[in-house]
């Protein structure tokens, strides 16, 4: 399966996260959880998950060394939304965003100079997912966007 086509988004039943493909049908946002698709149903409505679309992020297919979701391949995965910090301190705390054309770390403090920058499969290796801007923004230290 080629995860950079996954998304997730927290559910608005329970606030749960939950991953899967990402649409829209009569102006509510769905993911189609992993594992749907293997139904041998063709009508997919049933296995719908109404999301809040402010939650929606896209997983840039990149992994992370740890991250407190757990230790699973599935727990690592980076997605947009995403709070990362490195290991070595050197990039600082980052939040996970799509701009320009691409998946980019931008910049909540560390000594790194650039404010945003391309993630790169060899950044995430030495990278932890620390939270979500949904469940943890305190991490950016403060309000988001609060140093643009």
């Amino acid at each position: 399966m080629n995860n950079r086509y996954l998304f997730r988004g927290k559910r608005v039943d329970n606030r749960e996260w939950v991953t899967g493909w990402y649409f829209e049908h009569l102006g509510k946002t769905y993911i189609l959880p992993i594992g749907a698709s293997e139904s041998k149903h063709t009508y997919f409505f049933d296995y719908m998950l109404e999301v809040d679309s402010a939650t929606i992020g896209q997983c840039t297919g990149l992994l992370a060394a740890k991250s407190y979701r757990g230790d699973s391949e599935d727990a690592r995965r980076v997605f947009e939304g995403d709070i990362v910090n490195w290991e070595d301190g050197k990039y600082g705390i980052k939040e996970i965003i799509f701009s320009q054309g691409c998946f980019q770390a931008h910049r909540y403090g560390g000594l790194c100079p650039l404010r945003y920058f391309p993630l790169k499969d060899s950044m995430t290796l030495a990278a932890e997912i620390i939270g979500t801007i949904h469940d943890h923004p305190e991490l950016l230290g403060g309000e988001k966007g609060e140093d643009e």
